[in-house]
């Protein structure tokens, strides 16, 4: 803004020295000469006739009246008139004032005013920050012939900050000074216009237009350039005619001499190659070196490459707690394959002290993503009871769907649970069965022996009661602290069931007795009929 305020006072300043030959001309010289007089003299009168002149359409006014209301707008006019000016300082910042009088100068084709305006919405000082409109306003400015918000792009992009793909704001123009820029041999100009015509924003995709651009960056040993022909070879591609064999050790060699500038998908890439590449021996030592500094980088992919390579002791000595430590970054990071790595950990007490709380508390962050691992794992979870209920048929669900991801060892647990499931059942039937049975002979000890066996009856609810001497502690009871309530739910639920049969016996019972009085009732009032028949009117 302060470049910006300095421009427009000094246009209005010298805008008495504009070519006054037309007669037409001698108001819009006159309105400045009174605009910059009083502008000298006196800040609120000076403000006063600015947003006048602004009225009429004066483009360097507008933006003289937003400097006047930015947050800093007085020091802005301080430092930009000359020695012996008015202190501004009465003038209230106000950035609605402020926005709007730039957004009028920038529709009046003020490049100083857009990249003014792209610098408002990212600083989030005056306006809250709106990446969109950030986006779409330091564009304009670069097209309008902004250097600064035309390096400014550039910059951004240089930091994976410039997002080409939906960057809707390319237009021609956007290409024109790309283009100006690639010529005078800046490399990410080159790269920029690689990547437009790769995408096909602003310009139609075209692979064939975008390789020269990619190829001159490279050249010049730009390391976004190296590592975007690294994936060419990498892949290898054909377009209308022209083509690009795969080529492993060309693609690697790009990849690390893009390391070596510290870029981290290069690195990883890199490490790819000596595991992957049928064009280069296998050395998962030097993998992992570029793993290593990829995933240092903050590279969320090569973070979770290398815990695995941890885990498995690929190129490196075996390490769980190295593993957890990398698969704890990676899913920070946001890899889901991570946090599939974590539940397992956690139930497995590898890398980690073992967790069932955890470890359920992981796979279901990665069930949300869909992570076949995590699946997995939640199915094993509930099959076990651990960290959750046990719930058989919902683990069964779980583990089917983890196996229809592909997940390896699904089909095995599987087959487990449904087999744990057969066994409970059948448990649960025999329990049932000798339960019955011993109802049975109970009655027929009442009804043979009623005193022996109440004596019997009262021993037995004694036992229940107190314990036997020597026997096991209650399964009802958890020590404090404990976080596995399971036993004492599954008894719970066990007792209602109890409590719902037995509701369910004495309503039988109660409707049995109602059936057998209407029965009588109705068998009486029979009998009497019949009386009244045979004996003529009863009662006359």
């Amino acid at each position: 803004m302060r470049y910006l305020a300095g421009l427009a006072i000094s246009g209005l300043l010298a805008s008495t020295a504009l070519s006054g030959a037309r007669a037409g001309d001698m108001t819009a010289e006159t309105d400045a000469q009174v605009a910059s007089d009083v502008l000298m003299k006196d800040c609120a009168a000076g403000l006063q006739e600015m947003t006048a002149r602004a009225a009429r359409g004066d483009r360097d006014a507008m933006e003289v009246a937003a400097a006047f209301y930015a947050k800093d707008g007085a020091l802005l006019i301080k430092q930009t008139l000359p020695k012996g000016s008015p202190d501004c300082a009465q003038v209230t910042p106000d950035s609605k004032a402020e926005i709007r009088w730039l957004t009028m100068a920038a529709s009046k084709g003020s490049a100083g005013a857009e990249r003014a305006l792209a610098k408002v919405y990212s600083a989030g000082v005056d306006a809250p920050v709106d990446q969109d409109k950030f986006d779409y306003w330091v564009t304009k400015a670069a097209d309008d012939g902004s250097a600064d918000a035309q390096q400014k792009i550039l910059d951004d992009f240089r930091v994976d900050k410039f997002d080409l793909v939906h960057r809707e704001e390319i237009t021609p123009k956007t290409i024109l000074w790309l283009q100006e820029m690639a010529d005078s041999k800046d490399s990410y100009a080159e790269v920029l216009l690689g990547g437009i015509y790769t995408v096909g924003v602003g310009a139609e995709p075209d692979l064939n237009r975008a390789l020269p651009y990619f190829q001159k960056a490279a050249d010049l040993g730009n390391p976004k350039a190296e590592t975007l022909l690294g994936y060419l070879y990498q892949q290898g591609y054909e377009q209308d005619g022209k083509s690009i064999a795969k080529d492993g050790l060309k693609a690697t060699l790009l990849f690390q001499a893009a390391a070596k500038q510290g870029n981290a998908e290069a690195s990883y890439q890199a490490g790819l190659m000596f595991l992957q590449s049928p064009d280069i021996k296998d050395d998962p030592v030097e993998a992992n070196t570029y793993f290593s500094s990829a995933a240092n980088a903050g590279l969320t992919r090569a973070q979770y490459q290398l815990a695995r390579d941890y885990q498995s002791g690929t190129g490196v000595t075996q390490s769980d707690a190295e593993a957890f430590q990398w698969f704890s970054k990676a899913a920070a990071g946001g890899s889901s394959l991570a946090t599939g790595a974590l539940a397992t950990a956690y139930a497995e007490g590898k890398g980690v002290a073992p967790d069932d709380a955890q470890a359920f508390a992981w796979a279901a962050e990665g069930v949300k993503e869909k992570d076949p691992e995590s699946t997995f794992e939640m199915g094993v979870l509930i099959a076990d009871g651990r960290g959750t209920k046990q719930d058989l048929p919902l683990a069964q669900r779980f583990l089917q769907e983890a196996d229809e991801e592909g997940f390896p060892q699904a089909k095995a647990e599987i087959a487990a649970v449904k087999s744990q499931a057969e066994t409970q059942a059948a448990s649960q039937a025999s329990a049932a069965q000798a339960s019955s049975a011993q109802d049975a002979q109970t009655q027929q000890l009442v009804a043979q022996h009623p005193f022996a066996a109440l004596f019997m009856l009262g021993i037995a609810a004694s036992l229940q009661s107190h314990g036997s001497a020597g026997s096991a502690p209650s399964q009802e009871y958890n020590p404090p602290g404990s976080t596995d309530n399971s036993t004492t739910d599954m008894m719970q639920r066990y007792q209602q069931q109890d409590e719902e049969q037995e509701q369910d016996r004495q309503q039988d019972m109660q409707r049995q007795e109602e059936d057998n009085e209407a029965q009588q009732q109705q068998e009486s009032d029979t009998a009497r009929g019949n009386y009244e028949n045979s004996t003529g009117d009863y009662g006359n």
